[in-house]
């Protein structure tokens, strides 16, 4: 009986049934069920799930206490598998199709240990992002201190640009980003305004949360959603 439905229909059932489904990696799990009804369910929803790429989405991590968090930021880049769903869409052969970025953080997260995260789902090379080893050595010192600025321009600011323009390249036909740094961050807020500059010209849609960073770039006259949350 569900197959007989018109695709169109089957992609508005997908569409309602999984509404959520680009705001945590948890989430999309829970919206792949959906594929399974069918092969013809499959062809008709694959796209509208697969357009949403989780670079890193660490916001259901689940930490047993202060010193499991600690080592957390600590640890190095391995240690912890990557909570992505890029390597599946890659191996699928679906990344043109990918439409929305997502870097999800988590509160009181280590912006180096995110960024972390993201080296290791783009595969970058030291050639293409010079400096990423630097990243995933960096302490959370940031963490106490916010006046780190120049810290970044002697250290990390120009891998953090490499990083973002390697994720323009892995996903050039995005058009809606989701960056969520949950609070004061100044890693993750330098990142994403270099990701939203490599996109900007291209955006349908920004999400942002996280303490503002200038200069930030105009956004485009394309934009038809802007969700901005700035601490």
């Amino acid at each position: 009986m569900f197959n007989d439905l018109p695709l169109e229909t089957i992609d508005q059932i997908v569409c309602w049934s999984a509404p959520d489904v680009g705001s945590s990696l948890r989430k999309w799990k829970n919206a792949l069920r959906l594929l399974s009804v069918s092969a013809i369910w499959r062809a008709a929803g694959i796209n509208r799930i697969y357009r949403n790429a989780f670079v890193a989405d660490i916001k259901d991590y689940r930490f047993k206490d202060k010193l499991d968090r600690i080592a957390e930021y600590r640890a190095q880049p391995g240690t912890r598998p990557t909570p992505t769903n890029v390597n599946l869409i890659e191996r699928l052969g679906l990344l043109p199709g990918v439409r929305r970025v997502i870097v999800n953080g988590k509160r009181d997260c280590d912006g180096f240990s995110v960024l972390a995260h993201v080296i290791n789902t783009l595969a970058v090379t030291a050639s293409e992002c010079p400096g990423a080893d630097g990243i995933k050595r960096c302490s959370p010192s940031e963490f106490t201190d916010y006046n780190v600025r120049s810290d970044f321009e002697k250290k990390c600011y120009k891998a953090i640009v490499a990083l973002a323009a390697a994720l323009h390249r892995k996903f050039p036909h995005a058009r809606t980003l989701k960056i969520d740094t949950f609070g004061f961050c100044n890693t993750l807020a330098v990142f994403s305004a270099e990701v939203l500059q490599q996109y900007v010209a291209q955006l349908s849609g920004f999400t942002y949360r996280g303490i503002a960073y200038y200069p930030t770039p105009l956004l485009d006259h394309n934009l038809t959603h802007l969700d901005l949350s700035l601490h």
